[in-house]
């Protein structure tokens, strides 16, 4: 008898998990009809101890693959079905941009006047890996502007349609983010149910992706190197997380570790030439390490699965890139300058303070990050540009004001770091973003909070998912839950409102600067609608913006020399002159005031003198298409037709969207015979300018010339139309 019952406890010690659990709905079917059966333990006992254990794992193989087809629909909701609902509400808070333009904001510069990007051939290709056009390193945001004008020409819906959807597949990349880092935040219990970590993975994926501030960097042609940028930073972060996942006992790394290792390391090499902001990554995953990771035993553990050596040492090659990138920036800045320099121009805010202390550094950064938090809570009276006030340390209330709000959440955060780690991961995250930019003097911008605002949305995310457990848990009325929900709802509603209609002002120029001078007075801002409205021959109220801007800031060289240019189209010229001598007295190299007092001595007749200002505009800035224009017509008109040629020539290479360039360019490669080309240069300033007769009625001239009869008398028509 002992052996028998010592037989009977060992196979029921060998029984698995999953054999008793496949017993278990007989048993219970058992005591619902009120029969007790014994377990017939005799013909188990008759079995080897290996069919006994072969048995059980068959059960439990069952039981596993039930418990998979019953999680496999939460598996698709979870990992497709809200990833999907997310990129879709993503694309539709951001569809009005489709309707937008080019704006004057970059884009003429970028776009307009650069057809060194038009392609991806190996000239361009070239182009966008060597340039450091305004002072960016960004070849492989480049390389997707070349993909766009491939697809949609010059069409500026293409290339914002690109940001949408770059915008939505971030969406998604940050989603898995979240939910990878909520489930890691807060391990559920069997009580839980699995739906809540999605739930507040959505709603900070939506705190993140619908927000107002992200209207910039998506609705703006140029910070295309934003939503790039972050898609790489993003799927960096996501390939990093999988490397950390579930650790070796042992080496304290997973399975395939180095292959999601080199991935993210990729990920992130990308990331920096698309945009170099990206160079904080090192410092966000070791944060990541800290909390909620712990692979350092951080905050909210006493644990740690890898001495802290290794966790630094893996991101040496993360530390050496951003070592790199912040070298080639810097070199970048310094050509730019140099250009800048050159051309004689002189920065906007040229009444600022040129040296800044440390204090003032100090002073400066305190006040960016508290302007940045506010703009997160309450994005409210958003602008495409702020002008902060500027340094002057501690002397101001605002700076003391900032500096001490700053200084207490800070030692708010270091005090509770270990009862909210959460909040501390979140707040270290936001500083350590922004610290690129918000030590700059002055300058402000939403596009700078794109990645900045993760970590909050992830708190609110968190905070939401951690209400709804607790509700859970304690069986709390389910009217309080659906009271969660609606407000979660509310919130992301008024956001999506907020952001669709902070996108609608990124139309066309005059709308957004309209909207910059209403919600955010400044110079920079009255100039740029002032641009906008002579751009479309609005020019008294060109005159009266730019008018405007040189109250706000007397030396502002642009805002003198586009009035003086104003000023000399209406005839004007006395008032020009005076605008462009101002100009040429604070900055005596500005080339766009040589070439503005030239076109008013030519007009009035001086052309040795307007000659001589082309000159000199040429001499600081060599890629001044109207200098160039405006010199080959004097020679031209003075019979130097040879030297004329090469600077119409020079003027298309510069800028190809200027009319007279094209026309007078087209004009030369007629008289030269090479007739084709110079057709195509015609079609181009009739394309800039189709009010022009006089290209139309040249076009049809070489047409003629071609034998091309019928388009040729079509031109004519249209000429006759313009000019009778």
């Amino acid at each position: 008898m002992p052996e028998r019952y010592t037989a009977r406890r060992l196979v029921r010690r060998r029984l698995s998990r999953g054999q008793q659990a496949a017993q278990e709905p007989a048993v219970r079917g058992q005591a619902a009809t009120g029969k007790a059966r014994v377990f017939p333990l005799r013909p188990l006992l008759s079995m080897p101890v290996i069919s006994v254990m072969r048995a059980a794992t068959r059960a439990g193989a069952r039981r596993i693959r039930a418990l998979a087809a019953a999680s496999a629909p939460r598996r698709r909701i979870s990992y497709f079905v809200v990833p999907a609902a997310l990129a879709l509400t993503t694309f539709i808070v951001f569809l009005p941009a489709l309707k937008a333009g080019f704006v004057n904001w970059d884009d003429d510069i970028n776009f307009l006047n650069n057809a060194n990007y038009r392609g991806l051939g190996a000239a361009q290709l070239q182009w966008m890996f060597t340039n450091v056009l305004m002072g960016n390193y960004i070849p492989f945001t480049w390389t997707s502007f070349g993909l766009d004008y491939v697809v949609w020409g010059m069409n500026p819906a293409g290339y914002h349609l690109t940001n949408i959807l770059l915008h939505a597949a971030n969406a998604v990349l940050f989603y898995f983010i979240a939910l990878h880092l909520l489930r890691l935040s807060a391990p559920a219990s069997p009580a839980d149910r699995p739906s809540t970590p999605i739930l507040g993975s959505a709603f900070a994926t939506l705190l993140f992706a619908v927000h107002p501030l992200r209207a910039e960097s998506v609705a703006w042609i140029t910070e295309r190197r934003d939503v790039l940028s972050g898609f790489f930073f993003l799927a960096a972060v996501l390939t990093y997380l999988q490397y950390c996942r579930v650790p070796d006992r042992q080496t304290g790394r997973t399975r395939n570790a180095p292959g999601w290792y080199w991935a993210s390391l990729g990920f992130f090499a990308l990331a920096l030439l698309s945009k170099s902001m990206a160079l904080t990554l090192p410092a966000i995953l070791l944060l990541l390490d800290a909390y909620p990771l712990r692979r350092l035993g951080g905050v909210g553990s006493g644990r740690r699965w890898l001495p802290p050596t290794t966790v630094v040492v893996e991101k040496l090659p993360f530390f050496l890139l951003s070592l790199v990138t912040a070298y080639t920036s810097l070199v970048a800045l310094d050509l730019a300058a140099q250009v800048a320099s050159k051309s004689g121009a002189i920065p906007w805010n040229a009444d600022a303070t040129v040296e800044v202390s440390p204090i003032d550094r100090v002073a400066i950064s305190a006040n960016a990050l508290l302007f940045y938090l506010w703009k997160m809570a309450a994005p409210l009276g958003l602008s495409p540009f702020y002008q902060l006030p500027p340094p002057s340390g501690f002397e101001t209330w605002p700076a003391l004001f900032s500096f001490a709000v700053v200084l207490l959440a800070t030692a708010a955060v270091i005090v509770g770091h270990r009862r909210w780690p959460a909040l501390a991961a979140a707040w270290v995250g936001c500083i350590v973003m922004l610290s690129p930019v918000i030590w700059v003097p002055e300058i402000a911008a939403d596009r700078y909070t794109y990645l900045a605002c993760a970590g909050w949305a992830l708190l609110c995310g968190g905070g939401l998912a951690s209400l709804w457990r607790y509700c859970q848990r304690r069986n709390i009325d389910t009217r309080v839950r659906a009271s969660l929900a609606g407000l979660a709802l509310a919130v992301v509603a008024a956001l999506s409102v907020l952001t669709w209609n902070q996108v609608e002002v990124w139309r066309d120029s005059e709308t957004l600067w309209t909207h910059a001078v209403a919600v955010w007075p400044s110079s920079r801002g009255y100039y740029k609608l002032g641009e906008a409205l002579a751009q479309r021959g609005k020019w008294a109220k060109a005159i009266e913006n730019l008018e405007v801007a040189l109250r706000i800031n007397p030396r502002y060289i642009y805002a003198h020399a586009g009035l003086g240019f104003a000023f000399a189209i209406q005839g004007r010229l006395t008032e020009a002159l005076e605008q462009f001598d101002d100009a040429l007295r604070i900055a005596p190299r500005f080339s766009r005031a040589h070439t503005g007092l030239g076109l008013v001595f030519a007009r009035q007749g001086k052309l040795s003198e307007a000659s001589d200002q082309f000159r000199r505009a040429l001499e600081s800035d060599a890629g001044d298409a109207q200098a160039h224009t405006n010199l080959g017509l004097i020679l031209k008109k003075q019979g130097q037709r040879v030297e004329a040629a090469a600077h119409f020539q020079q003027a298309v290479r510069a800028d190809p969207n200027s009319e007279q360039a094209q026309y007078q360019w087209g004009l030369v490669l007629a008289e030269e015979g090479k007739l084709g080309e110079a057709t195509d240069h015609l079609r181009a300033a009739v394309r800039i300018d189709p009010q022009s007769a006089e290209a139309h009625r040249s076009l049809a001239e070489v047409l003629t010339r071609e034998g091309r009869s019928d388009e040729a008398e079509e031109q004519f028509q249209e000429a006759r139309k313009l000019r009778p």
